[in-house]
């Protein structure tokens, strides 16, 4: 039995240097927000309690 060829899936390709990380998210709160691109999370801190935050 053949195995059948996976079908193209652009959602699964990730181009290299691409960041599939899309929010930052405070460990200490649970505050959420967007990601900056060119600023990665541990560069932000958290408004409310001023935690460095973490990429989700």
């Amino acid at each position: 039995m053949k195995k059948e060829k996976e079908s193209y899936n652009p959602e699964k390709i990730h181009k290299k240097g691409s960041n599939p990380i899309h929010s930052c998210v405070c460990p200490n709160c649970g505050y959420e927000m967007p990601k900056n691109k060119g600023l990665p999370c541990s560069e932000m801190s958290c408004p409310i309690c001023e935690t460095k935050l973490v990429a989700k």
